[in-house]
């Protein structure tokens, strides 16, 4: 019931990448190894749009930008390790970053990502799609806003259904839960009647874990609005929820919670699926 590593994606394009600076701070409150991982791929010639006379130096070019790329990510990845109380290693992958990511995921006990930047914006040669990473990592994947100053725990609120996602959200937060001053238990139901919270809570209880119960109000408006409304009236640090409870297509097409906290969350969220 501890965090003894860490793993963040660093680069190669900043633009898709995580906020160093609370990382780091976060490893060394776990006293967690925190391993920096810099991957992406060179683009195929029909990615690039050129023709066959100048596939060649395109291509090598765009294999050199990918390596000073990376280079680049490394050093930025030690120096904001430098002076840091933390044990650190970089690995450098050339390959596609989510893969990357889920293979190396077996070192780690946490993965860190950078929330989502858009269906049309993805870049998988050299970003990370979260809800991807959510799906191939089979580890528990916190979710920061590129804005993130730091990550705090004093109050957290876990978005709870009765469901596996919730139960495996639940247990793999109990590193944070235990470090925090209030944990808020909100039962977000959906359609009819639904099982209550109270086994939740009393799981939590016995990790000697201070919760307080609350249910959504059923209201207008989408599930997922109404609890990231909860979490900035209540001053939440942390969301923990469990990712694609229904079927990923369904909330790409209809919205769901686990996309609305990928694409519009500036509290820290933590996910499991």
């Amino acid at each position: 019931m501890s965090v003894k590593s860490i793993l963040v994606h660093v680069g190669p394009d900043r633009r898709l990448g995580v906020p160093l600076e609370p990382i780091v701070r976060l490893a060394e409150d776990f006293g967690a190894t925190l391993i920096g991982i810099g991957a992406g791929l060179p683009r195929p010639s029909v990615e690039l749009g050129v023709t066959s006379f100048a596939t060649a130096t395109l291509i090598e070019d765009e294999r050199q930008r990918i390596e000073a790329d990376l280079n680049d990510a490394e050093a930025l990845f030690r120096a904001k390790v430098a002076g840091a109380n933390v044990a650190a290693e970089w690995r450098t992958i050339i390959g596609f970053p989510v893969a990357a990511i889920a293979e190396a995921a077996d070192a780690a006990d946490l993965i860190v990502a950078r929330n989502n930047v858009g269906w049309m914006d993805r870049d998988v040669y050299q970003g990370i799609a979260p809800g991807d990473l959510l799906m191939a990592a089979g580890r528990p994947v916190l979710i920061v806003h590129p804005d993130c100053p730091r990550i705090a725990t004093d109050t957290v609120l876990v978005a709870w259904k009765d469901t596996r996602e919730s139960r495996r959200a639940i247990a793999d937060a109990l590193p944070f839960l235990k470090r925090s001053k209030t944990v808020i238990l909100l039962h977000a139901p959906e359609g009819g009647d639904a099982p209550s919270s109270a086994d939740a809570r009393a799981f939590l209880v016995r990790h000697g874990i201070n919760v307080q119960s609350e249910t959504l109000p059923r209201a207008s408006g989408a599930i997922s609005d109404r609890i990231l409304d909860f979490a900035e009236r209540s001053h939440a640090d942390l969301i923990v929820a469990g990712a694609y409870g229904h079927s990923r297509a369904r909330e790409w097409i209809l919205g769901g919670v686990t996309k609305a906290l990928l694409d519009s969350s500036k509290i820290p969220c933590l996910l499991s699926h």
